[in-house]
């Protein structure tokens, strides 16, 4: 696949990516249909079970210090602006979007389709189906609304 994207980047075709993500795409469809065949009929040891509960955990953390190192680079370079941006915020000729317009509007949208997700849940546990796939109903349609809000956010 790394092969792929640097014949793609030099413009030689995207052939090799589609082979490499393709093959990717096949080899994760056959590892976790393998782990879940194993812990449905019982193979998984305690050290198996402890293994995927600390890769799980060690994945959570990894992404808890991603956004934090996201958020830590924002703050300090709007905090103490460098001299290479003009030693201000925001930078010279950027343009900003009023955060209660389209910003806000999206994150409504975005605590509204967890919400909607989770009385989903709720209403699989217990025993409600018709109110279960309206939950999820609500909450696709509340995802399409907020991947239509970032396109037009971006454009």
């Amino acid at each position: 696949m790394a092969v792929g994207f640097v014949s793609w980047f030099h413009k030689h075709g995207y052939a090799l990516l589609l082979i490499g993500v393709l093959v990717l795409i096949l080899s994760l469809r056959q590892w976790w249909r393998d782990v879940i065949r194993e812990g449905d009929l019982g193979f998984h040891t305690s050290y198996v079970v402890k293994g995927l509960r600390d890769g799980f955990i060690l994945f959570l953390v990894s992404e808890i210090i991603f956004f934090f190192s996201l958020f830590w680079a924002f703050f300090h370079i709007r905090l103490a602006p460098d001299i290479s941006i003009g030693c201000m915020w925001p930078p010279k000729g950027l343009e900003t979007l009023d955060p209660m317009k389209v910003p806000l509007c999206g994150t409504t949208v975005l605590v509204g389709s967890g919400a909607s997700l989770m009385y989903s849940h709720a209403a699989i546990r217990a025993g409600l189906n018709t109110h279960a796939v309206l939950g999820t109903f609500y909450t696709i349609v509340l995802g399409l609304f907020f991947t239509r809000l970032q396109g037009y956010e971006y454009y």
